[in-house]
C-alpha cells in the first residue's frame, strides 16, 4: 500500500503545476490579443501615412498606386503581428507550413487568386479608377473601386456591378477612356436628289460649331451607303473620353437635323415603288371594279370623324393610285 501515498503526491504535484499554468496561459492569450489589436491599429495608421505621403507628392493622379502600396503595408504589418501573437501563445507554426497551411491555401484559393489579381490590376496600370470599360460578355461601367477581392463598376443606369478581379484580368476588356479622346459616328440619310457635297459641308460646319467636338482630329463626313430610300452620310467626330458623350451625340444629331431642314436638304421617308407589268394588267382586266373599290375605300377614310382612327396613305397606296 506504499504506492498510494506516492500516487497521491504525484497527483497533487500535477494539480499544483496545472493551477500554476492556467494564469500563464491566460496571460499569453491576453498578450496575443493585445498584440493583434495593436498591430491592426498600427497597420491602419501606416496605410493612412502611406496614402498621405503619395497624395502629397503626386496628388490624386496615381490613386491606384496609393491604394496598392497602402494595401501591401497594411497586409504585411497585420500578418507579422498575427505571427508574433501565435508565437507568444506557443502555437506550432510548423503546422501552418505543412498540412494546415495547405488546407487553408485550398480553402482560400479563390480569395488569394482575386487578391493577387487585384494587385496586378493596380500595379500594371491596365485600368484606372474612373475608366469606362466593357467586358466581352457585355458587362460595362465606370471603375469606382478595385478591392482585394473584386472590382466595382458603376453602370450607366446607376447600378453597381461587382466582378472578381481574376475575371477582369483574364477577360477581353475594351476601355473607352484609356485615351484622352474617342471617336463617334452619326449616320444621316438624304434624298437621291440632294447635293451630297452641300449636305456634307453643312454637316461638317455643324460639327465644328459645337464646342464639345475636338478640332483635332478634324471632323469628317463620308458617303457611307446608297440605301433603298436614301444616301447614307456618316459624320465622324472626336470628343474627350470622360465627357457625357451620349448627351453630346444627341445634341449634335438634333443640330444636324435642324440644319439640313433649314437648308432644304431632303431627308426622305422610306419609299416603295409599285410597278404594273403585263401580268398586273391582266389581273386588273379580270377585276374591272378594283380601282373604283380602292377609291371608295380612300373616300371612306377621309370622311371619318376626327375622334375615330385616322388613316394615312402609305407610300405603296399613293404610288399605286398615281400609277393607275
Amino acid at each position: 500500500m506504499n504506492f498510494i501515498p506516492t500516487v497521491l503526491a504525484a497527483t497533487q504535484k500535477s494539480s499544483e503545476e496545472s493551477d500554476a499554468m492556467v494564469p500563464e496561459i491566460f496571460g499569453k492569450i491576453i498578450a496575443a490579443v493585445v498584440i493583434v489589436v495593436v498591430t491592426f491599429v498600427l497597420a491602419t495608421l501606416l496605410r493612412n501615412w502611406i496614402h498621405r505621403i503619395i497624395r502629397k507628392k503626386q496628388g490624386d493622379r496615381h490613386k491606384e498606386v496609393m491604394i496598392l502600396y497602402g494595401r501591401i503595408v497594411f497586409t504585411t504589418t497585420l500578418v507579422v503581428g498575427i505571427i508574433i501573437a501565435l508565437t507568444i501563445v506557443g502555437a506550432p507554426l510548423e503546422y501552418f507550413s505543412g498540412g494546415v497551411g495547405l488546407g487553408i491555401a485550398f480553402s482560400l484559393k479563390e480569395v488569394l487568386v482575386n487578391f493577387f489579381s487585384g494587385i496586378v490590376l493596380l500595379s500594371n496600370d491596365k485600368f484606372n479608377l474612373g475608366d469606362f470599360v466593357i467586358l466581352d460578355d457585355g458587362t460595362g461601367g465606370t471603375i469606382v473601386d478595385i478591392q482585394s477581392r473584386a472590382t466595382s463598376l458603376r453602370a450607366i443606369d446607376g447600378g453597381e456591378v461587382t466582378i472578381p478581379n481574376s475575371l477582369i484580368l483574364s477577360a477581353k476588356v475594351k476601355c473607352y477612356t484609356k485615351n484622352p479622346i474617342r471617336r463617334h459616328a452619326i449616320e444621316i440619310g438624304v434624298g437621291y436628289g440632294a447635293n451630297l457635297k452641300v449636305a456634307a459641308e453643312l454637316i461638317k460646319k455643324t460639327l465644328k460649331a459645337n464646342e464639345n467636338v475636338e478640332p483635332e482630329p478634324e471632323p469628317m463626313v463620308l458617303v457611307n451607303e446608297i440605301a433603298d430610300s436614301a444616301v447614307i452620310l456618316q459624320a465622324r467626330f472626336w470628343t474627350e473620353s470622360k465627357t457625357q458623350w451620349w448627351v453630346i451625340k444627341s445634341d449634335l444629331t438634333r443640330e444636324i437635323f435642324n440644319a439640313l431642314n433649314k437648308a432644304g436638304v431632303d431627308i426622305p421617308y422610306p419609299v416603295q415603288t409599285l410597278r404594273v407589268d403585263k401580268d398586273s394588267s391582266d389581273l386588273l382586266a379580270e377585276n374591272p371594279h378594283f380601282l373604283e373599290n380602292l377609291k371608295e375605300i380612300e373616300l371612306q377614310k377621309q370622311v371619318l370623324p376626327s375622334s375615330e382612327t385616322v388613316f394615312q396613305k402609305s407610300p405603296v397606296e399613293t404610288a399605286a393610285t398615281s400609277n393607275f
